[in-house]
């Protein structure tokens, strides 16, 4: 369990990760976000925020395969 506290001048909040064991060979990654920010804010970074996950958890799925 990884805990994260976001303390930014316009966002802020907590990320949360977890490594679930579901079977001896089998493992889930648990991911939480909860991101406080104006709403403005948010519908402006979006697209951006959603390529940019997207591209981290391949690259990280890629890693964890190997």
């Amino acid at each position: 369990f990884c805990a994260v506290d976001h303390y930014g001048r316009f966002i802020k909040g907590i990320g949360e990760f977890r490594l679930v064991e579901l079977s001896p060979s089998d493992t889930r990654f648990d991911w939480y976000e909860r991101i406080d920010a104006p709403q403005w804010l948010l519908a402006l970074i979006k697209p951006g925020i959603i390529l940019a996950v997207k591209f981290s958890l391949s690259r990280f799925a890629r890693s964890v395969r190997r």
